[in-house]
């Protein structure tokens, strides 16, 4: 991703497009039809935004955190960010302005997030992450386009998901849950790996936080079943893997142990009888048709 005048662009198959132009701004609960930015912070909120260009960035973090500091309280400030080295500059600002006395508060993506915090990356993780004999979750909560050329290209090869049907997760999503735990522990004693996912497609009339909440409450309760028998979960999704971690593997807090590739994490937890294991974290906004092949691949899947 990058922001360039104000306008913040998604990198789909090697080609950047402007996020308002994305299925990413037509998702039926998180919707936005703002272009820009700032105009982004208008149409979410009752606060202003104020743009920094890659000019303003790239004069340096002095210059750049004065003008931070130039901004009222209350407003939003959205920088342009091209590269690692805009968002290093960018951090050095904002260190700057904090250590001056002024207050700010930082809403960002990992890149921002993890120089602020002192860390930097020193490479990807060691392929494969597993080695000898070990059962791998495959869970997909995640209904972007991208999301699904992912799984299509996973069921071809490792075969077909089970999946949690949307409408009988509506009504009850135990029962829901019920055909897809019995079929992923059958993969998972025959295979050692299993595939779990929501359905692919949403309907209209299924757009609100409830609905999702229900469909995802079924996909957790598969989850809670079906990690106590894997030694890796790999999660598809954001809002998924959030869930994954904290309600269906039970986990109270995890070690980052490092990227497999750009954007996408590990993490070493316990789960709620301490038995520890691996859970991957993939982004529903997140890489291209191969990317979960590859995922796979690197945890050491043949």
């Amino acid at each position: 991703r990058r922001t360039i005048d104000g306008i913040h662009y998604v990198r789909i198959e090697g080609v950047d497009i402007p996020a308002a132009q994305t299925e990413f701004a037509q998702d039926p609960v998180f919707s936005y039809s703002a272009k820009t930015l700032i105009d982004f912070v208008a149409e979410k909120s009752e606060r202003k935004g104020f743009s920094f260009s890659l000019s303003d960035v790239r004069e340096g973090a002095l210059g750049l955190s004065k003008k931070f500091a130039s901004v009222p309280a209350g407003s939003v400030i959205l920088p342009d960010a091209e590269s690692d080295a805009d968002i290093e500059i960018i951090s050095d600002a904002i260190k700057l302005l904090r250590n001056s006395g002024q207050p700010l508060v930082v809403r960002s993506s990992a890149p921002l997030a993890a120089l602020l915090a002192g860390v930097r990356s020193t490479g990807f993780l060691t392929a494969p992450l597993m080695s000898g004999t070990f059962s791998t979750l495959l869970v997909a909560g995640s209904h972007t386009e991208g999301a699904t050329r992912q799984l299509a290209a996973i069921s071809s090869r490792w075969g077909e998901a089970e999946v949690i049907d949307t409408a009988r997760a509506m009504e009850d999503p135990i029962q829901a849950a019920a055909s897809a735990i019995t079929e992923g522990r059958r993969k998972l004693a025959e295979s050692s790996f299993a595939i779990i996912t929501t359905e692919r497609h949403r309907l209209s009339e299924h757009n609100t936080l409830e609905h999702g909440e229900k469909v995802m409450r079924a996909l957790i309760c598969a989850v809670e079943e079906l990690s106590v028998s894997a030694d890796i979960v790999v999660s598809k999704g954001g809002i998924t893997s959030a869930e994954v971690a904290r309600t269906g593997i039970g986990a109270d807090d995890a070690w980052v142990v490092g990227q497999i590739l750009p954007g996408i994490s590990v993490w070493k937890l316990k789960d709620r009888r301490a038995r520890e294991l691996l859970l991957v974290i993939v982004p529903g906004s997140v890489g291209d048709s191969d990317t979960l092949m590859k995922v796979l691949e690197i945890v050491g899947l043949n």
